[in-house]
């Protein structure tokens, strides 16, 4: 039992809380609480005589049952805000300003983000990957673009928004450039590991129109060296009436240069072997190894194509680290 009528006795009689708790063998604090309590429910000793210890425990410590809430707010059509998110530029935020413009006493956002989460497990079947840290970084374009206006030259292009993740903690990195080609592709590469600190074990890019799917291997040893001809290549424009990539670079480190091959060329054959995009090239170069001949056929020039055949030696390039401050 509580010693509160003590308590509030000692109070009247002018002992100190040091004194209260010493005769009651309780702790300050306790005594303390006690004569807060008193105070908000106005009692004071002597208590009346028909109070009982019943009594004043209901009106110090039990709290009134709390009234059911009966507000109810209008629920969010999940399924069509399940519908919606699929799709491009859409975003939580936004469906759910277009929620509150409909019902105006409906829920925060927080709210709205939390009973979707709920709702969303309900009806969701998926298979969890687990991946190590620092064992994958995906990497791919957004799809979206963005406007962007040049201060010089007042021209508008639209940038397209490169993206890598890392699988184990989510932790994005996003950069915009001028378009997919391959020189930008590996440019926003080289920028992204530099701003990681580190390579990843494994990057996996998704299918990719511009350059090439593959998985590329921090570790050399990962993948068979494969023999290469010593250039960049890239899609051509629209405008080209003729089908084949365009010869970007000539490596310094193969052969190519010294076989003819030149910058702007048009790449149309390997081994009489049409190419159209990577896909070609990559079956055309199957089964080749370090000092096989490759026939190339290009065409030269800017308004009338020059055919040209050139025999190129396959080689395997020394890699070595890139140099501290590399563009």
């Amino acid at each position: 039992m509580r010693k509160v009528r003590e308590v509030a006795r000692l109070k009247e009689a002018g002992l100190s809380i040091r004194q209260i708790s010493g005769s009651c063998q309780i702790a300050r604090s306790t005594v303390g609480d006690y004569l807060g309590r008193l105070a908000v429910a106005g009692l004071s000793w002597p208590f009346p005589p028909d109070l009982s210890d019943e009594d004043i425990d209901r009106l110090l410590f039990v709290q009134p049952a709390e009234k059911p809430r009966t507000e109810k707010r209008p629920v969010p059509g999940w399924p069509h805000i399940h519908k919606e998110l699929r799709r491009k530029a859409v975003t939580k935020h936004l469906l759910w300003q277009e929620y509150r413009e409909e019902h105006p006493d409906g829920y925060g956002y927080s709210q709205f983000c939390e009973k979707y989460k709920r709702w969303a497990k309900t009806i969701d079947v998926c298979m969890r990957q687990s991946y190590r840290a620092g064992e994958k970084l995906f990497v791919d374009y957004a799809g979206m673009t963005m406007p962007v206006t040049d201060p010089g030259t007042g021209e508008v292009f639209y940038a397209e928004i490169f993206v890598a993740t890392l699988g184990a903690s989510n932790y994005i990195y996003a950069e915009a450039t001028r378009s997919q080609k391959l020189h930008d592709w590996l440019s926003s590469h080289v920028r992204t590991f530099e701003h990681l600190g580190g390579v990843a074990e494994i990057t996996v890019p998704d299918n990719l129109k511009e350059t090439t799917d593959y998985y590329f291997f921090a570790d050399n040893s990962s993948l068979a060296e494969t023999p290469k001809i010593g250039i960049v290549l890239s899609p051509i424009t629209e405008e080209n009436t003729h089908k084949g990539l365009i010869i970007d670079q000539i490596s310094p480190h193969g052969k190519a240069g010294e076989a003819g091959l030149m910058q702007g060329d048009l790449l149309i054959a390997l081994n009489r072997h049409p190419i159209e995009d990577m896909a070609d090239l990559r079956i055309a170069m199957l089964d080749t190894k370090e000092g096989d001949l490759i026939e190339a056929e290009v065409l030269r020039g800017k308004e009338t194509k020059e055919h040209h055949t050139l025999i190129v030696e396959l080689t395997i390039p020394k890699m070595s680290q890139m140099p501290i401050g590399h563009p």
